[in-house]
């Protein structure tokens, strides 16, 4: 990380041409213990106070991680990303607010973006923020996050809303691979629409109108899919839950269906450009609908290729061994993240050890854990991971981790699993 001294420039002070000597000059006012490497806060207690200002600070030749947090407050930006290994982090989930007014219709050209976040370049995170596109109608495209030249992106703990369609539209087909964990994602028809390879946990979905919230173009290649754990589905009316127009291959695993989730199963529109080559794909495993399930969302995983097993199908395994986000997931977010086992995971091993993704200035990680819930104070640690003594079988569990910062303690979620 870049050692911070003191505030030698600002968004509204020429820069010197040399790239190294503006990188160098990237310094903050920033607390005690805080590993952003830019700071971008409104009120100019931080190294600027626009978005787009910190993003092109970074060099162009970047490398490695350089992570911008964003303080709260309300940024009426449309942002283009163009250089590799960025970070945008909010201070505070709801209370970071990226948003645009940004219609969009095809036969117009966008030469600076058609969403709100723009994204052509590699190894992307966005963490811990709100991003919107303000306009309000519902029956056309609203672009919240696009991504056309991208792979290896990132998307963790953030809402991801718009009136209209194709929200979250990532789009390199060719090789693109997309990881999402713990979003808010609002939209009308498409609005979790990837081309490639895709990998979607803890999803809420709201659909704003009558359509369908997920697509995906995996024409490229017949491995290409997109895998959805763990998700919830509702809206403010009626909704199919998918179609594609290309070729695409669907997993869906531990969903939860609103009513208002009509009986129409995945479907192929009239204005699909050519049959598909490799047929319908569309796989389920303990997808339930609680006010009545439907025969189409019935267990079939076990008939896709390959037969996996439900926990087989990992972001390594969706990703065919050419990434493994989790493995090394960005400590980006303050608080602990990523529980392993999962929460709510069953049949747990006796001998586990329990990992995490570490809060971005964690010093250290007060652990709590037991069969009760709230779980009791165990022990401190200074590594992400914790091995209790032997578990008994047939037990719930309980757990949190609260991350030790310079500034205080950042209280975690409980996560639970069982060894049933």
């Amino acid at each position: 990380m870049l050692k911070r001294k003191n505030l030698c420039c600002k968004d509204n002070v020429m820069l010197n041409p040399s790239i190294f000597a503006v990188w160098l000059c990237i310094v903050s006012a920033a607390a005690a213990g805080e590993r952003a490497d830019i700071i971008v806060a409104k009120d100019g207690s931080g190294d600027f106070t626009t978005i787009q200002a910190a993003i092109n600070a970074v060099p162009k030749n970047n490398n490695a991680l350089k992570i911008i947090l964003i303080k709260n407050g309300d940024y009426t930006e449309k942002l283009m990303i163009r250089t590799n290994y960025i970070a945008l982090v909010g201070e505070d989930r709801d209370s970071t607010r990226i948003q645009f007014y940004q219609p969009y219709s095809f036969d117009s050209t966008y030469a600076d973006g058609r969403a709100v976040i723009n994204i052509f370049a590699n190894d992307i995170t966005l963490a811990n923020l709100t991003a919107e596109n303000t306009q309000p109608e519902v029956n056309i495209h609203g672009f919240t996050v696009y991504g056309d030249t991208c792979t290896r992106i990132i998307i963790l703990n953030c809402n991801i809303l718009s009136n209209g369609g194709d929200t979250l539209a990532l789009w390199n087909r060719e090789t693109g691979r997309y990881y999402h964990n713990t979003l808010f994602l609002k939209g009308a028809v498409d609005f979790l629409c990837p081309r490639g390879w895709c990998y979607a946990e803890n999803i809420d979905f709201y659909c704003t109108r009558k359509t369908t919230p997920l697509w995906h173009d995996g024409s490229n290649n017949a491995d290409q899919k997109l895998v959805v754990k763990n998700a919830r589905f509702d809206g403010a009316t009626e909704f199919t839950l998918g179609r594609n127009h290309r070729d695409g291959a669907f997993y869906l695993l531990n969903c939860v269906f609103s009513e208002k989730m009509n009986d129409q199963p995945f479907f192929r529109p009239e204005s699909s450009p050519a049959p598909y080559k490799w047929g319908r794909r569309d796989y389920f495993y303990n997808c339930v609908r609680p006010a009545g399930n439907y025969e189409w969302h019935q267990n079939n995983l076990s008939t896709a290729p390959g037969s996996p097993k439900p926990e087989e199908i990992t972001p390594t395994w969706t990703f065919a061994g050419a990434w493994n986000p989790e493995a090394n997931l960005p400590s980006v977010l303050p608080m602990a993240f990523l529980p392993k086992p999962d929460h709510n995971k069953t049949g747990v091993a006796l001998a586990p050890k329990l990992t995490w993704a570490a809060g971005r200035n964690a010093k250290s990680h007060k652990v709590y854990f037991g069969t009760s819930n709230p779980p009791k104070f165990v022990k401190t640690v200074t590594e992400p991971h914790f091995t209790p003594a032997k578990l008994r079988p047939n037990s719930f569990y309980y757990w949190r981790v609260d991350e030790v910062t310079d500034e205080g303690v950042i209280e975690g979620k409980v996560w639970q699993f069982s060894t049933i």
